[in-house]
């Protein structure tokens, strides 16, 4: 994921609400190809936006990711891309 920028009516709270939160994770904890709600889950730790930054990391049940927060008004404009890689 490539942050490009922030649009709108933004703060100085945006550059961490827009960010990139990682949340706790065990194996077989939660279904990853299933969403579901942020609250539900415990922040282990958030990564700032800003402007021109990558956030990679593995495509796996253990990387469970999302943003802890929002505003009226806000977008957060990313470039993403995502992967699989098979066993043969």
């Amino acid at each position: 994921m490539v942050y490009l920028q922030l649009e709108g009516n933004t703060d100085e709270t945006s550059v961490n609400r827009y960010g990139t939160a990682l949340y706790e994770c065990r194996a077989g904890e939660h279904d990853f190809l299933n969403f579901s709600s942020n609250a539900a889950h415990r922040t282990a730790h958030q990564v700032q936006f800003a402007p021109n930054r990558a956030f990679i990391m593995p495509n796996s049940p253990l990387s469970l990711h999302g943003v802890a927060g929002s505003q009226d008004g806000v977008l957060r404009k990313t470039l993403m891309t995502g992967y699989w890689a098979n066993k043969q």
